[in-house]
């Protein structure tokens, strides 16, 4: 099969999609064996983290950073082998700075990074920045399918209709086709009226007015993801930085979390 490039997508903080690029990497690398480049396309840089790295790793590996496609060195990018089937590309607060400059042909450089390296790689994970603009238009020029993981209560899932919006608008601007858009409903609980209301939401109301905008792909909800620091837990383990690995060493009672990722990866991929 080809490389398919997935990138984890919100315009605002706190909706776990960092923690749903990197579950989806070990998801993917762990249980079904694929040889996952996650990249970490988030100025925060939190990926590094969460891969065990402490954040100035990329002192040692400056062949690393992200960044190097905006300094007109695409093909110096050298990404650090995390894993067996897992390989990253780091970032840190040097991509904000080039969101702000004037780079001819901006928007085209993560896409040109992609094709680079979609040969060696059955899954390109992008972890994206959490605003709109011309960093996001670069994420979407660059994904085939979209991750949107939503927080449930009404204030952020009402949110996630604005920066469906602009999505499309992205879509629209450029021709692109994006083939899939799976929502991920985040941090829920079933005994809080406001969740299960956000939750019906998403479900309903999300997918349709994908639809109404024009939206030709496909579109999917996934069962939500309850409200438990197991993630934390594991992200700040430091022997054990994979989720799947987590679960399966020191979490066994979490098992039912591992079943769900696996369903949200079955979905979104």
């Amino acid at each position: 099969m080809s490389c398919v490039t997935i990138a984890s997508v919100n315009q605002k903080g706190g909706q776990g999609k960092s923690q749903g690029a990197h579950a989806l990497t070990m998801v993917l690398s762990s249980i079904y064996g694929k040889r996952v480049l996650l990249i970490d396309f988030d100025p925060h840089g939190v990926q590094k983290l969460l891969c065990g790295y402490k954040e100035n790793i990329l002192d040692a590996y400056p062949s690393a950073n992200i960044s190097l496609i905006f300094e007109d060195k695409l093909l110096d990018i050298d990404p650090i082998r995390v894993s067996e089937k897992v390989d990253a590309i780091f970032s840190n607060y040097l991509l904000a700075e080039y969101a702000e400059r004037n780079i001819k042909n901006k928007e085209n450089l993560l896409s040109k990074l992609v094709k680079r390296f979609e040969e060696e790689y059955d899954y390109i994970i992008i972890d994206s920045l959490r605003t709109t603009g011309s960093l996001m238009t670069s994420v979407v020029l660059a994904a085939d399918k979209l991750f949107v993981p939503v927080k449930t209560n009404i204030l952020d899932e009402s949110g996630t209709v604005g920066f469906l919006d602009e999505v499309y608008a992205i879509m629209e601007a450029y021709d692109k086709e994006i083939e899939k858009i799976t929502l991920i409903p985040n941090l829920y609980e079933s005994n809080v009226n406001d969740k299960r209301e956000s939750l019906s939401n998403i479900k309903n109301n999300h997918p349709k007015y994908l639809k109404s905008l024009g939206y030709k792909g496909e579109v999917l909800v996934a069962p939500p993801i309850p409200k438990r620091s197991l993630f934390d837990s594991a992200a700040s383990d430091p022997e054990v930085y994979n989720i799947v690995k987590f679960i399966e060493k020191k979490a066994k009672s979490n098992r039912d979390i591992l079943t769900l990722l696996k369903t949200i990866t079955e979905m979104s991929i």
